[in-house]
């Protein structure tokens, strides 16, 4: 898999969500990775230093099977731009889109949105987050809206954050919602 591939992936927010559920299962199944939403791509060895697993969280699953990371490479967005990766990683238009799957796991479906598609080109975040908003409560009719600031407004919930992801039921749940989201974000245009 390529920047290529996660560049078509990624044209909507929906799609993008989609091929991090996919990497996030083939992450599940290969055991040099461990499903850790407290790491985005962190490799850790155990006490005796003699087995090295890489913690992953929804988006560290598309930096290692999309876009390629090693499970020995400490990766990470910062400052919008991937470091410790190859040059391909280093763009910001990438680093954004790979933020954006962080929120839409906690449920920040505004910021995502506004990070991973409307930031890098200098829209302005009250008309955009507005625009978004209007779609987005067609997409979550029965969502509380709190205003239409970036911060307060919805919450697709439960999603994973920390540890809630260790469970079978805590992980059918999560895929679930992500499936719903992603369904509800492509009925919009999103």
């Amino acid at each position: 898999m390529s920047l290529a591939t996660l560049n078509k992936a990624a044209k909507k927010p929906s799609s993008l969500i989609r091929l991090a559920l996919a990497d996030l299962k083939k992450c599940e199944a290969d055991p040099a990775y461990k499903i850790d939403m407290d790491n985005w791509h962190l490799p850790i060895s155990n006490r005796t230093g003699s087995n090295t697993v890489c913690h992953v969280c929804f988006a560290g699953a598309v930096l290692a099977k999309t876009l390629g990371a090693s499970p020995f490479d400490d990766v990470t967005p910062s400052g919008y731009l991937l470091y410790r990766t190859p040059d391909e990683f280093h763009s910001s238009e990438t680093a954004q889109r790979i933020v954006s799957l962080n929120g839409f796991r906690r449920g920040y479906v505004v910021e995502a949105v506004y990070l991973g598609w409307y930031r890098e080109n200098g829209h302005a975040l009250d008309k955009v987050s507005k625009n978004i908003l209007k779609k987005l409560r067609k997409a979550f009719p029965k969502a509380e809206f709190e205003g239409d600031t970036l911060l307060s407004a919805i919450e697709h919930k439960p999603l994973a954050v920390g540890g809630s992801y260790r469970t079978k039921d805590q992980r059918v749940k999560f895929r679930r919602n992500m499936a719903d989201m992603a369904r509800r974000l492509a009925k919009v245009g999103l």
